[in-house]
């Protein structure tokens, strides 16, 4: 589904192309070299490189990109992601479009994405005894004797 989208909207679909190298220059990550499914090397530049690679993104690593969001896994994983993906698209819109500069445009996604995360609880915090009674606690119509 999000593939189809993702080719509706534009976006080109290579199936079976194998990515082998993040392309880096002065630093920056500025595109990856491939194989077709033929075997044909293509090497693919870019002004954004998004690494939407998972956890251990080879993108994020040739980038030297710091680690957020390093809770272990959850579901909230994916949930993270599409908020995430969700801001990115509002950031560069903005920056490629002219309405902001994309650095500013991008450093306020980056804060934004920060925030968000600072505010989510993990599963275990979440289901501590403690915490469950907190809330049973508070609940509307609860007795301090219990429920």
């Amino acid at each position: 589904m999000l593939i189809d989208a993702a080719v509706e909207s534009g976006a080109e679909l290579r199936e079976g192309f194998y990515v082998s190298e993040i392309v880096t220059e002065e630093g920056r990550v500025t595109g990856i070299r491939g194989r077709t499914p033929g075997g044909n090397t293509v090497v693919e530049k870019a002004r954004i490189v998004i690494g939407a690679d998972g956890n251990h993104s080879s993108v994020a690593v040739a980038a030297d990109a710091s680690r957020y969001n390093t809770r272990p896994s959850t579901a909230q994983g994916i949930t993270d992601a599409f908020r995430d993906a969700d801001l990115l698209c509002e950031a560069l819109d903005e920056g490629f479009s002219g309405r902001r500069e994309l650095k500013d445009s991008l450093a306020d996604y980056q804060r934004r994405r920060d925030a968000a995360d600072a505010g989510t609880v993990l599963m275990a915090e979440f289901f501590a005894p403690g915490n469950l009674a907190r809330i049973v606690q508070a609940r509307p119509g609860a007795s301090a004797g219990g429920a």
